[in-house]
């Protein structure tokens, strides 16, 4: 970097990247600006990373009164001579609070915020039947109601939303198609001055992938968490059943992830006859199946920018998508290098994955598109940005 090493705090939840998205993103990329010459550390209040040395982190709790909140947070930036702040999709309240007074304090210093979800993704979503026979669904709807009732007259995301983008240098999208949405949704009166978009890297690096397309298996590959509110896997389920009676048992099914409603989801596999269905829980070697698999399927009623999509083009596994989100279109050439399925449409999603599953030439051709594509988020290019943001005050003060 031309100006020097920055030493840099991340704020979120979790630091273990095993924990989902957001951790795994903040491992990937502190990893690559370590690599460069910068020191990163890490402010979080849920799981630990026994990987990284005491000295880089710092476990707080929310809660405790703010005011020991912020001395502890501030004697750790003074400690180690923090320049540059990355705020991790952290919207709590003491965090808030900690944003203006970081800004307050350390004027020439970037707070910078990535959301990592699309920017409604706190809206209410309609839980599907496989959910019924379970005593959340109807807490699901209760809450549901509440949310009904009270967020047209106060909404406390965009409340916390507007107040972050306030505090903050730089508010980053995962996406460009989520500017307009944003801006829309949170009545941001600046036409978005502060917004621009970079999207996640790569999960694997290049030397850990070796795909070679004719020992790939028939295999069908969901990597979730098992949340229908979020996931939808009874919509893939659904395909996987339309798609039985003509497959009959020449391909397979792997689901892997756990979550809460991985027993709903094995009652729907029973109750309807499914057949070649595997539900192989966590794993922490995830790469081997998107290695031996040849298609990806991805229901979610709602997502940001999703890493699994990344990591099963990335593997020459072709993904086959609702268009429940805006990024979809950034990840896929409908066609080319996946399929995008509108409206939920299980006839078309089924019909997509019989031409995958019969015509292997259209199924190669578009593998390889799918590993061409991923070239566009490999973990330098996406450094690049990352780093161009660690220079916006020196910028601006010019």
């Amino acid at each position: 970097m031309k100006n020097g090493s920055k030493n840099i705090l991340f704020l979120q939840h979790s630091i273990l990247p095993e924990d989902g998205g957001v951790p795994r993103v903040t491992d990937l990329i502190s990893k690559e600006l370590t690599r460069r010459g910068h020191q990163c550390f890490y402010l979080f209040y849920l799981t630990d990373n026994p990987d990284y040395s005491k000295r880089q982190k710092l476990k707080v709790s929310l809660n405790e009164p703010y005011e020991q909140f912020e001395d502890q947070v501030f004697q750790f930036v003074r400690k180690n001579n923090i320049d540059v702040f990355i705020a991790q999709h952290t919207i709590l309240p003491h965090f808030l609070q900690l944003f203006e007074s970081l800004k307050e304090a350390y004027p020439k210093s970037p707070i910078l915020f990535f959301l990592h979800s699309n920017p409604d993704y706190w809206k209410i979503q309609n839980p599907t039947h496989i959910r019924l026979s379970d005593p959340g669904f109807y807490l699901h709807l209760a809450k549901n109601a509440v949310k009904a009732a009270v967020y047209p007259f106060h909404n406390p995301y965009k409340i916390r939303f507007r107040r972050v983008y306030n505090s903050v240098d730089q508010f980053v999208l995962l996406s460009n198609n989520y500017r307009e949405q944003f801006i829309s949704l949170y009545d941001i009166q600046d036409e978005g001055a502060k917004l621009l978009s970079i999207p996640n890297p790569l999960t694997f690096y290049p030397g850990q992938v070796e795909v070679n397309l004719s020992k790939k298996k028939n295999i069908v590959l969901i990597v979730s968490r098992l949340l229908e509110d979020h996931k939808q896997i009874s919509l893939s389920l659904k395909v996987w059943k339309a798609l039985q009676e003509t497959i009959g048992n020449s391909w397979e099914l792997f689901i892997v992830g756990q979550g809460p409603d991985e027993k709903a989801y094995k009652e729907f596999v029973k109750q309807h006859g499914l057949r070649n269905v595997h539900f192989l829980g966590k794993q922490k070697n995830v790469l081997q199946f998107y290695q031996q698999a040849r298609i990806f399927m991805m229901s979610s009623i709602w997502e940001g920018l999703p890493m699994t999509i990344l990591e099963a083009q990335q593997n020459g596994v072709v993904p086959v998508v609702c268009n429940n989100f805006s990024a979809a279109r950034d990840m896929i050439s409908d066609g080319r290098d996946g399929f995008i399925i509108e409206n939920n449409d299980v006839t078309e999603f089924t019909g997509r994955m019989l031409t995958l599953m019969r015509d292997a030439h259209i199924r190669n051709k578009m593998a390889e598109s799918c590993l061409e594509t991923s070239k566009k988020y490999e973990i330098g290019r996406i450094a690049d940005k990352w780093e161009a943001l660690f220079q916006i005050k020196e910028v601006i003060e010019q």
